[in-house]
Order: structure tokens, then sequence, then C-alpha cells
């Protein structure tokens, strides 16, 4: 009789012990679910902030060859006191002059088990402000054929500053979004957390877009290329927030 009325018992209680979930999970699994259950909502932000590159680093190589590779690599070695004298002379201050990388490719010919020539390559990086300069590098290129231009990256000095200036844009444009869908759908929403923020700069199309277009930069063509800019820097943001509607 006893056992007959244990049973009865715990088949009554059977039912609600299996209509309460159990959660499982990690912290952030548990977290998720309980948003979701809170009805959240997210709203992205977006911004751009325009400014004006203020420098650049221009990539020269200097590339020769001798049947002797002492000789090969004392000929870039003249090569290279060559260039950066023209670069000083020409306002360019020696310490934005900077060793890049360094190379030697023997040449081998047919079935030579020593090398019958060595070609030399050595990397020169170079940071400009204004164009005038620009135009020092060009007439190094175009006097000494041993060397070539490379890239050429236009940079913002004050890139941290105006990273996190467009950041706050973003997620000001956020929060505006926020109170227009207050008004609009008459709610309350309570941030709960920024859930992704990212900005990366875009430069704008350079003064010189091929290497070795550097006649634009001639002495002919001075008076048509402006001083103190190189090209622009356009900054874009966006942000994603986490809203709970209350």
């Amino acid at each position: 009789m006893k056992t007959i009325i244990l049973t009865v018992v715990t088949c009554c209680f059977s039912p609600f012990l299996m209509a309460a979930p159990e959660l499982t999970g990690s912290p952030q699994e548990l977290s998720h679910y309980l948003l979701d259950a809170r009805k959240i909502i997210s709203i992205q932000g977006s911004a751009e902030e325009k400014v004006e590159a203020d420098q650049a680093i221009v990539m020269l190589t200097i590339k020769n060859e001798a049947k002797r590779l002492d000789a090969a690599l004392e000929e870039n070695e003249r090569l290279q006191r060559q260039v950066k004298q023209m670069l000083s002379d020409g306002g360019i201050a020696s310490d934005r002059i900077k060793a890049a990388n360094f190379s030697s490719t023997p040449d081998y010919g047919w079935l030579n088990e020593k090398p019958k020539a060595y070609e030399i390559s050595r990397g020169i990086k170079v940071t400009i402000d204004n164009a005038p300069q620009m135009r020092t590098v060009a007439r190094a290129v175009d006097a000494i054929d041993e060397v070539f231009m490379g890239a050429m990256n236009f940079e913002d000095s004050a890139k941290t500053e105006n990273e996190l200036k467009t950041q706050q844009k973003a997620l000001e444009n956020a929060l505006a979004k926020k109170l227009m869908y207050e008004r609009t759908l008459n709610v309350s929403l309570s941030l709960v957390k920024i859930v992704d923020q990212s900005v990366h700069p875009v430069p704008s199309i350079a003064l010189m877009q091929n290497r070795r277009r550097v006649e634009a930069f001639s002495d002919e063509a001075e008076s048509n290329v402006p001083s103190g800019q190189f090209a622009g820097v356009t900054y874009h943001a966006n942000v994603m927030v986490e809203f709970i509607v209350k």
C-alpha cells in the first residue's frame, strides 16, 4: 500500500518537474539566451571623417649588376650615397631616408658552377612632407638609371586622434537612430552593450598613380602642383550597439 501511494505521488509531481527547463552552458551562452528573452535590438551607426594627408612614404630601389660580388656591392653603396646626397640637397633630412631591404641574386647562366654575375637590390624608404620634396625624389629617379620608384603611401600623422573622432561620430549616429526609433515606435530603449566597432582609413586618389609618372613633378609642372597637399585620407567607422526594449 505504501508503495502504491509513493508511486502516485511521484507521478503527480513528474509533469511539474519536467515542465521546468534546466539552463546549462557557459556564462556567455546564458547571457545570450537571457538577452534574447528580454527583446534586445541592435542598431548600427556609421560615420566618416575626411582629412588631408600630411606626409608620404616613398619606396625607392637601387639595382645594379657586376661580374664580381664585391664590385656589385661597392657600386651599390656608391649609388646609395649618391641618392642620399641628392635627396639631402633637395631639403629632405637624413633621418627621413632609411634603408628598407637588401638582396643579392647570383646569375649562374647555363651549366655554370660559379655565378657569372651578381645583382644587388637595395631598398630605401623616404618620408616626405610636401610636393617639392616629391619632385626631389623624382629628379633622383630621373637622373640615375639604377634607381626605380616603387609604392608611395600617404599617411596622416594624427591618425590615432582622427580614428577616435570618427568612432565617436559613429556612436553618436547610432544614438541618434535610437532616439528616432523611440519617438516613432513609442518605446524606451536602454543601452546594453557595444557589440562591435571598427575604423579604417582609405587614401583617396594620389597625385601620382603610376610609379613611372614622375614627370608630373618636373620643374615645368611645379606651379600646378600644390606645395603642401598630397592626397586625402577618409576614415570610415562602424559601430553596433545593443539596446533592451523597456
